[in-house]
């Protein structure tokens, strides 16, 4: 009977968008984000600005020079950019890009998205069999709950779980029609969702996708449904492999590929002291505010990190209890079948456990598990708990609309917290001693009036939501409609307050407008790279308010961090906060950060820096201090030239065996990066270069030489982001060294023949070359690109012949 009710909602989904419900749902989205969509605002917060938005203005860089993607110079001293997943190049959202405005096509592809978990969710939850307003308040959950909204920030994310209902609607339509118009529509939405870059997502949608077809009772056996959801998964990797190939062969070469120590792994996880953020909103303070220390007073458990990885994880005690008694409710014959339901709340509870990370006893267990370090931080696990909670939370909600005399427990489950938060908020607020003791069990400092205050409007806010939601319940016999409504517009405000600061925005000015250093520091770089020292510990920002937003300013205006590449200034030795630059660099950048500056500069020329920010005051030779940089704090930076080239002729070299003996021997004052070279044995190429049935005839020369010649000329000619030619001319045989990360997927050709690639200094690369004069070519072919298309095409081919087949068939049956 159930699965006959599913197979006619299936049908009137052309009805189900004129719902008022969905209506109010999309309108309510529309107002929450009215400063983006209507004010000339934009989101800017945290990854934003560091990664997502700099990447997508290259993009269109790349576009208007007329070049393809393929490589970025301003990061890392130069890495891959479409195979770097975090800027989702293959997203079709992207064309965007080039018809719009920049900032106005980045915030409609943001709020597109959060508009999307609504309308997705409310789908998924009607042709399910869901009532209009307990699809609304599904929806709601899942699209305005904290931790959805904290993913706003992280861009790939975000995007990617918001495709996760309507892959899991096209999957279960797929399985209760069985038409393979559904099972296109799920590889799609698949393919879609690992475009966006968002590897530990797609793990958990299609796990999700696995323990729904295991647990709803459709038709077919269970080895068939297993074999279906492997041939789901087998087509959209295909189909994505022109993004999947590149990006397996970025981490390989990356730091992350080398592995993840436990440390790391388990780094940002959800503390205990944070959980009752769950129920209570903004538990651990604001993130849009200055000072730091004052707004947001859960600092000291943020794990080192300016923030949490996921700032806000409200779900609220309402939708939290719900969904707890909507897992737990023993009636078999109901809307989502018991099994499914138990399954959708052990997921749940299993996603909000693992979250714990290093704080739940055996967690050294899990790291041991393959792959489980794609996710990184245990708190991405949460991620896996917020469809199943919203669904459950639907759940219950429609069987209090159904038949409230039923639900007598979760009745009397209401009455008890609601009494218990409003007794709480009037000893929190009566009883100042519980208050202060409690805050400092909490946060593991004193509280200021500011804190305290918050928190009591925290937790009457609280009570006040059990509170109307406890009337409403018992007002649902008599007053059903009313009582409805009166729910659905309870929880929906709930989650809208809650989430009110957690996405700041600016004026589009404040990112647009050059900070005077900008044009002081182009003047200086050359053709070389920035190198920026980390900044003191006690900053004093002198901002016009007490706007999040001039805590960003400052560090555009001071370039800090890699704030450099914002402004297309080739940046290296910066922090690898997503794990994909080169390893090599990142040992490097260890050394440039710690090293006395008579060892850094060795480094740093090497490297192709001409430009260098720092706090000191240095009286070195060979670096010539060109000003201070004006910046609104009390910091004072200063800016310095050093005479370095991102490409010598040297015709001085040594062979080491290991990375360690290359360190020892470039990090001292007497290395001369323009006169000798440090080599590594070459090395073989990889999987794909060797796929295409090249290999090196390895020039004869001797594993170390010392000698003087004259300098070589070095002219060169034609340049872009991923092509180089010069001209080379010396008396003497030497390496041509280029200050470029050692990458597969580069070519040297000299004279029209190409040459191996040597890794030189331990991150970079060299070419040998004769005495002579050599018209050189380099340029980056990434053979992981082409081969991850031609799979791409192939599976598009696959699935074109399977459409073609079924087209034919049902054409032929109509003839007959």
């Amino acid at each position: 009977m159930r699965l006959e009710m599913q197979q006619e909602q299936a049908h009137s989904v052309r009805k189900i968008l004129k719902e008022k419900e969905l209506y109010l749902l999309v309108l309510a989205g529309v107002l929450f984000f009215y400063r983006p969509l209507f004010l000339g605002e934009t989101f800017f917060f945290r990854d934003l600005l560091y990664d997502f938005i700099p990447q997508k203005q290259m993009l269109l860089d790349f576009a208007s020079r007329g070049e393809w993607p393929l490589w970025d110079i301003y990061r890392h001293g130069g890495q891959p950019y479409f195979a770097d997943p975090n800027n989702s190049v293959f997203h079709p959202a992207n064309l965007l890009f080039f018809v719009l405005p920049f900032f106005r096509a980045f915030n409609l592809i943001l709020v597109g998205h959060a508009l999307l978990y609504l309308i997705a969710a409310y789908l998924l939850t009607r042709v399910l069999g869901f009532s209009p307003k307990a699809s609304l308040i599904s929806a709601a959950m899942y699209g305005f709950c904290g931790c959805t909204l904290s993913l706003i920030n992280l861009y790939g994310r975000f995007l990617a779980m918001s495709y996760l209902p309507l892959l899991l609607l096209g999957w279960h339509l797929f399985l209760l029609e069985r038409k393979r118009r559904w099972f296109v529509f799920s590889v799609i939405f698949g393919v879609l969702q690992v475009l966006c870059g968002a590897p530990e997502v797609n793990v958990i949608c299609m796990l999700t996708l696995l323990g729904w077809s295991l647990c709803f009772p459709y038709q077919q056996p269970l080895l068939r449904k297993l074999a279906l959801w492997l041939l789901l998964n087998i087509f959209v990797i295909g189909i994505a492999s022109i993004q999947l190939f590149p990006t397996i062969e970025m981490a390989l070469h990356s730091s992350r590929g080398s592995g993840m120590e436990y440390w790391e792994f388990a780094s940002s996880s959800l503390r205990l002291k944070r959980l009752p953020e769950i129920i209570v909103p903004n538990f651990f303070g604001y993130v849009d505010q200055l000072p730091f220390e004052t707004f947001y007073w859960g600092y000291i458990l943020r794990d080192g990190y300016d923030y949490p990885y996921i700032l806000n994880i409200y779900f609220g005690a309402v939708a939290l209890l719900f969904g707890l008694f909507g897992g737990l409710d023993s009636r078999r014959d109901t809307l989502l079948t018991r099994p499914l339901r138990r399954m959708l709340l052990g997921i749940f509870v299993t996603a909000l456990l693992l979250s714990l990370g290093r704080f739940l006893p055996g967690f050294t267990l899990v790291y041991r598990i393959p792959m489980i370090t794609l996710f990184r931080y245990p708190i991405k696990f949460l991620l896996a708990g917020l469809l199943p909670l919203s669904l459950l939370t639907g759940y219950a909600a429609e069987q209090i609309f159904s038949d409230s005399q039923r639900n007598t427990p979760l009745r009397l489950a209401l009455y008890v917290c609601s009494t218990f938060a409003i007794a709480l908020a009037a000893v929190f607020a009566l009883i100042p001693a519980f208050a202060d003791l409690a805050m400092q069990f909490f946060f593991e400092h004193a509280p200021d009036e500011f804190m305290t205050e918050s928190l009591r409007q925290a937790l009457t806010h609280v009570a006040a939501v059990l509170l109307l939601t406890t009337l409403c319940v018992w007002m649902m016999p008599s007053r059903t409609r009313l009582a409805q409504w009166g729910l659905a517009g309870i929880i929906l405000f709930d989650l809208l307050f809650a989430g009110m600061n957690i996405n700041p925005s600016t004026p589009e000015k404040m990112l647009t407008e050059i900070p005077p250093a900008v044009q002081v520091v182009r003047q200086q770089i050359g053709g070389g790279r920035l190198f920026r020292m980390d900044s003191p510990q006690d900053i004093q920002l002198y901002a016009s308010s007490s706007d999040i937003i001039w805590s960003f300013r400052w560090g555009l205006e001071t370039l800090d961090r890699y704030f450099g590449a914002f402004y297309r200034l080739p940046v290296i030795f910066h922090d690898d906060y997503v794990g994909l630059a080169q390893r090599h660099i990142v040992n490097l950048k260890g050394m440039a950060k710690t090293l006395p500056w008579s060892q850094k500069l060795p480094i740093l020329n090497m490297s192709g820096v001409t430009a260098i920010i720092t706090p000191e005051r240095l009286q070195i030779d060979g670096l010539e201090h060109v000003s201070e940089l004006p910046n609104r704090s009390n910091a004072l930076f200063h800016l310095y030239h050093l005479n370095a080239s991102r490409i010598h002729f040297v015709t001085s070299w040594e062979t080491a065996q290991t990375d360690e003996d290359t360190i020892s021997r470039v990090a001292f004052s007497s290395f001369n990066p323009t006169r000798q070279v440090v080599l590594h044995p070459y090395q073989p190429p990889m999987l794909f270069e060797r796929l295409s049935r090249w290999q090196a005839d390895l020039p004869t020369f001797p594993a170390s030489r010392q000698q003087e010649c004259v300098a070589a000329e070095i002219t060169r000619k034609t340049e872009t982001s991923h092509a180089a030619e010069f001209q080379v001319t010396s008396s003497c045989e030497g390496f041509l060294v280029f200050s470029e990360p050692f990458y597969p997927g580069w070519r040297v050709y000299a004279n029209g023949e190409r040459l191996p690639i040597y890794r030189a200094n331990l991150a970079f690369s060299a070419v040998y070359l004769p005495q002579g004069t050599f018209h050189i070519e380099r340029r980056y072919l990434p053979l992981s690109l082409f081969f991850g298309a031609i799979v791409s095409v192939g599976f598009l081919g696959i699935g074109g012949v399977f459409l073609s087949r079924r087209s034919i068939g049902a054409s032929r049956q109509k003839n007959n």
